[in-house]
């Protein structure tokens, strides 16, 4: 892949197997009917959230929120690929932060042309310039290529050791 670094909130990248021009930033206001469109792709059993006033408060805590971002691949005026990172405060490890990526997803028709590994590429040095002193991670136990995938991308699955707790 050939990068071209624009500013810091800004990344644009060929994609050397499709040609497809990548641009990689920031959510801006006006994404939040595209972002809720891919995350139909991300847990497909999921019930389409409505476009309410709690659905509006989250996305302008999103925006507003310094240490919470939403990364998104847009191709063509279009959010083909996003993930969630989650930058969180520390006073272990030199008081370094740390951080959480979530949410990582590909639009179907555009998956396996290295859209997410650019984004994720694109957390990672983002979160090397916020001084993290590492990112971290989770990933369903059954999707194997997934796990892949990150180890590809250097993230270690033997390192630690995950649980999860969920409620209704």
């Amino acid at each position: 892949m050939i990068l071209i670094l624009l500013p810091d909130n800004y990344k644009n990248e060929i994609n050397r197997k499709s040609g497809i021009r990548l641009n990689i930033r920031k959510i801006k206001e006006d994404d939040l009917h595209e972002i809720l469109d891919l995350y139909k792709h991300l847990h497909p059993n999921d019930i389409s959230l409505p476009l309410n006033n709690t659905i509006l408060n989250i996305w302008n805590e999103f925006l507003q929120n310094s240490l919470v971002d939403i990364f998104i691949g847009e191709y063509d005026n279009k959010i083909i690929s996003s993930c969630v990172l989650a930058i969180v405060p520390n006073l272990t490890r030199g008081a370094r932060p740390y951080g959480l990526i979530e949410n990582v997803i590909t639009h179907p028709n555009y998956r396996k042309q290295g859209f997410a590994k650019s984004i994720i590429n694109y957390v990672i040095e983002y979160s090397k310039k916020k001084n993290c002193y590492k990112i971290m991670l989770l990933s369903s136990k059954n999707r194997e290529s997934a796990h892949i995938f990150y180890e590809k991308l250097g993230f270690n699955k033997n390192k630690k050791f995950g649980f999860v707790l969920e409620f209704d």
